[in-house]
């Protein structure tokens, strides 16, 4: 092929391309070529030295008879079909990820990726799985092209978790950002460069980010997807409240994504502002003010289903039901005489704490007061932790030889203790157990007599706890652990306790002789991992706990749990069972909670307890929902606190408790009925509907797992890598071609792949380096990149294709797009066209030879020359026949566009028009209270101000949206030409 460029020719310049638009010739006889490039600036260059090659039309190719080889072309149209697999409808997350899916699961990814925008509220019921609905919205949104750059932002103790489950269900790597990640990466990439911009997947905590440092360098990046986990800690109760920094952090974030996510099983607490912010955090436009939600609109933000409602595809509900047993255990004469002494010690030392304002102390003896109800043990360590605390207190005054550090919380401390005060699960396990160890060692007093005094009155205290020979709710314990596992040897138990030291106690001495696992703060989570999958596939009956192991450790194979001591809090005793009633679990789930009921928090605790039971029958078991709400504004610590210091009796306590609960719930109501849909009814109907058009389209398409290893097969096989067999069955050892060396995340060998999604799911636990190639993985992506980036425009091969009653002629490939205004991507799709030698368009040949990849044809090397001249007035034809069906989609484009188009500019009309009839009528008021003689100017220059903004602000966001609104239809781009014989 001649190689003279000319002005309006195509021209590929190392990597770059774009189009000749002067040739000035010079004395030596060289060119200078002005060009406009497709990215960037136009530039000049001069050949020779430069070397400028011709990118030549697939008509010029054709007719110099310059033919790829078919396997190339065919490369081609597989890459172009899997990069546009989710613009058919398919919902590429049920083929390419490690989590077996239901059904339910399923619909609402789908409404989230087929809606507008992805902004919602993932309000499903504690254990649906909102986890693997997110992540699901997320390999989605990858598959799109839309979410390269995605943050998770989660309380402190979910982090690993959600870390953990986007490696083994989605197969996607996420750093986890905390303050040591930052300093490492500060020092090795320069302080000039933001860290939240250097990589594209993290996850970090909810606390850490809101810090003023934090989020001044965080708010600086761009997002392409957004997820708040437990999004309603994202609180701002009401207008007279301060703007909360956790709020404040999401309201900064929200406007540098376009993708959001906000995750959470209780979407409000009674309260209509605090709810209304939360949403407006979606979408501002949606309602004026609190009082204007309703469900209708609602739903188009709002994803809300409970446990109730779902069923199996053979219409057996998929939850199992749950039972809460509280187990009364009574202190014996000389544990009832210590907790007394302890008790009364307490209660002084909370009391003077409470005068001086000095809130740490006052938490340790909080402390002192739960360790003593959890085990003898607990409390002996307790007491002896203080002595040596108050010891080194002492020491400090006298001589001055121990560090400040020892005997005051740092600055890292007090914040820490600053959140586990207003937010107990904002710490994970390990923290709380380090904090709670230092505040023991606090004290009110800072002279030194009285520190010797306190020193003297806790040893007293100790003795007694070393006198006492029995834990009457340990040998409670024994007797219920024997019991069961008489009734069943093979019974898995789960126990709870709130503290190490009374899980050692109880694993090392009650336990001893029976086979047990643990899981603390201590352990790193792959260990927690790993001693989940030991207590699953062992014949281990017993695993102890802390509330690590409410920090994503799943145990669904196991039905029974008992909860040693109990946290304060009904919400995390909620969280704890919730590690067994969830989704996987194929038995009822039966809780027993140990209670010393002769203590006085122990007796307010069986009546509270009482209470939540006779509420949740009423809601018809709907307690997850609405048990973070029932103790709303209520300090239940401080409380209990108060009763022990006061003498308070139980029923006082109680009737306080109780008249909030019921009050916070009939708030509750309130807005779930008045505001939210109810929780929604399941349509399995319409969930298989979903997954079956999914899997034909996938069929239909060429775009199943098979059609991937196919593709992927072909291409290492055509570059000189290699896929070979292990001893696995369909797993395989892959030597990546040197054409892909040197692509970010690309590696020269996977050592252990498969294509099969049951494969990837059976076998993970067994095969931890397994990695499933399907959509997302980056070794797919490179090959797909590098296929579609080859050096010419289009391919062009030739082939004959032993097909029933094919005939001659020639199929080109079209890649059609639609744009908006702004030059977004609205919808893009491949269409063949295949045009006979008579010039007649033949649609079914189109669809049929599309499919006719690989091997299902023969090379031509010298096609018929008449075909090969027709191809010109065929490619005419082919233009004009690609414009008539582009311009019918176009319709269906601009129909869907025109719906959202008319329901994005109907809230804006109500929210804007709202607001500004409301300003104008302010002003009309100062107005005339200027008149009767009121100085009201700063008022009225204030309202004015407010109506420009609005004004200027509702102008905008209609501009925006009707640029969203258009539709163009550029020129189709033509992918390939095969002539076919």
């Amino acid at each position: 092929m001649s190689e003279t460029i000319e002005i309006g020719d195509r021209v590929k310049i190392g990597e770059r391309e774009g189009e000749v638009f002067k040739i000035t010739p010079l004395p030596n006889g060289s060119k200078e070529y002005r060009i406009a490039f497709d990215e960037g600036p136009p530039q000049s260059f001069i050949c020779p030295p430069q070397v400028i090659e011709k990118v030549f039309s697939p008509i010029e190719r054709l007719k110099h008879r310059d033919f790829d080889p078919p396997i190339h072309f065919d490369l081609l149209v597989q890459a172009y079909r899997l990069s546009l697999a989710y613009e058919y409808d398919q919902l590429l997350s049920l083929s390419s990820t490690r989590t077996n899916l239901e059904y339910y699961q399923v619909v609402a990814v789908h409404e989230v990726i087929s809606a507008h925008r992805q902004r919602y509220l993932i309000a499903d019921d504690v254990g649906l799985g909102k986890t693997i609905e997110a992540g699901m919205i997320f390999k989605e949104l990858t598959a799109r092209g839309r979410a390269r750059r995605v943050l998770i932002i989660a309380p402190a103790p979910l982090t690993r978790q959600w870390k953990r489950e986007m490696r083994e269900k989605f197969d996607e790597t996420f750093w986890l950002y905390d303050s040591n990640t930052l300093s490492d990466l500060k020092t090795n990439i320069g302080r000039n460069q933001n860290p939240w911009e250097y990589h594209d997947r993290i996850i970090t905590s909810l606390d850490f980010a809101k810090q003023d440092e934090i989020l001044a360098a965080l708010s600086r990046a761009t997002w392409d997807l957004i997820i708040f986990d437990e999004a309603h800690k994202l609180s701002w109760p009401s207008p007279r409240d301060r703007k909360s920094d956790r709020y404040k952090l999401a309201e900064e974030l929200t406007d540098k994504t376009d993708a959001l996510l906000l995750l959470t099983a209780t979407p409000h607490s009674g309260k209509k502002w605090q709810f209304w912010k939360l949403i407006s955090l979606i979408n501002p436009y949606l309602f004026e003010d609190e009082e204007s939600i309703h469900p209708g609109k609602l739903q188009e933000i709002m994803i809300r289903r409970g446990k109730d409602g779902l069923k199996d595809i053979d219409g057996k509900p998929i939850f199992k039901r749950r039972f809460v047993e509280t187990v009364p255990v009574q202190f014996g004469p000389e544990e009832s005489a210590l907790y007394r002494s302890l008790t009364n010690y307490v209660k002084n030392e909370y009391s003077l704490a409470y005068e001086q304002k000095k809130r740490t102390v006052g938490f340790a003896m909080v402390v002192l007061q739960k360790r003593m109800t959890s085990s003898i043990c607990a409390i002996q360590r307790s007491l002896e932790n203080r002595i040596e605390g108050l010891k080194k207190l002492l020491a400090y005054l006298q001589v001055k030889n121990v560090a400040e550090s020892d005997i005051k919380l740092t600055k890292d401390e007090e914040r820490l203790f600053r959140d586990y005060y207003f937010d107990p699960s904002s710490l994970t396990d390990d923290e709380r157990e380090k904090l709670e160890r230092k505040i023991l060692c606090l004290s009110s007093y800072d002279v030194e007599e009285e520190i010797r005094y306190e020193i003297d009155s806790v040893a007293e205290l100790l003795e007694l706890a070393k006198q006492i020979k029995y834990d009457s709710k340990a040998i409670e314990l024994r007797k219920a652990v024997v019991d069961l596992l008489q009734a069943n040897p093979k019974e898995k138990i789960l126990i709870f306790t709130e503290y190490k030291d009374t899980l050692d106690y109880l694993q090392t001495t009650i336990l001893k002789d029976y086979k047990t696992l643990a899981i603390h703060g201590d352990l790193d989570m792959d260990v927690r991992v790993d001693i989940e999958k030991k207590f699953r596939d062992s014949d281990i009956n017993i695993m102890l706990a802390t509330d690590a192991a409410g920090e994503g450790i799943n145990l669904q194979f196991c039905h029974i749990m008992i909860n040693y001591d109990l946290p304060w809090n009904p919400n995390r005793i909620d969280q704890r069972i919730g590690r067994l009633h969830r989704y996987g679990q194929k038995r009822d789930v039966h809780v027993y909670n140990l209670q010393v009921a002769n203590t006085r928090e122990g007796a307010i605790f069986i009546r509270l307890q009482e209470k939540v039971k006779i509420i949740e029958d009423q809601m018809g078991g709907k307690m997850s929902e609405v048990l973070g709400t029932l103790l709303e504004n209520v300090d239940l610590q401080e409380r209990i606190m108060r009763a022990l210091a006061e003498d308070e009796e139980v029923e006082v306590t109680m009737k306080d408790i109780e008249e909030a609960m019921e009050n916070n719930l009939k708030m509750w109501e309130t807005v779930s009925n008045n505001f939210l849909m109810p929780l929604r009814d399941f349509d399995m109907e319409h969930a298989i509907k979903v997954v079956e058009r999914s899997k034909n389209l996938a069929l239909e398409n060429r775009m199943t797992g098979k059609d991937i290893e196919a593709f992927v097969r072909h291409f290492v096989a055509v570059h000189e890598g290699k896929v070979e067999n292990t001893k696995y069955k369909d797993i395989y050892r892959i030597i990546t071609p040197q054409v892909l060396l040197g692509t970010k995340q690309v590696r020269e060998r996977y050592p252990l792949v498969t294509f099969d999604k049951k494969v990837a799911f059976d076998r993970r636990d067994e095969l931890k380096e397994l990695e499933f190639v399907a959509f997302g993985h980056p070794l797919l992506e490179a090959i797909l990149a590098y296929t579609k980036s080859r050096l010419f425009k289009g391919e062009v091969t030739a082939k004959r294709i032993g097909l029933d009653n094919s005939e001659a002629g020639v199929l080109f490939i079209y890649r059609l797009r639609y744009m908006d205004s702004k030059n977004n991507s609205i919808h893009e799709e491949l269409l063949p066209v295949f045009m006979n030698v008579r010039g007649e368009y033949d649609s079914e040949a189109s669809k049929l030879l599309l499919n006719a990849l690989y091997d299902a044809y023969e090379e031509l090397k010298e096609p018929d020359d008449s075909l090969v001249l027709k191809v010109a007035k065929l490619m005419e034809l082919a233009d004009a026949k690609v414009h008539e069906l582009g311009e019918r989609k176009r319709h269906d484009v601009v129909a869907r566009r025109e719906k959202q188009y008319r329901i994005l500019r109907a809230d804006l009309e109500r929210y804007f028009n709202r607001r500004i009839t409301d300003t104008k009528w302010r002003l009309t008021q100062y107005l005339q209270r200027q008149l009767q003689g009121e100085d009201m100017s700063i008022s009225m220059e204030r309202a004015r101000f407010d109506l420009s903004r609005l004004e200027e602000e509702y102008a905008q966001q209609m501009k925006d949206i009707k640029s969203q609104r258009e539709v163009y239809f550029p020129k189709a781009e033509l992918v390939g030409v095969c002539v076919v014989e």
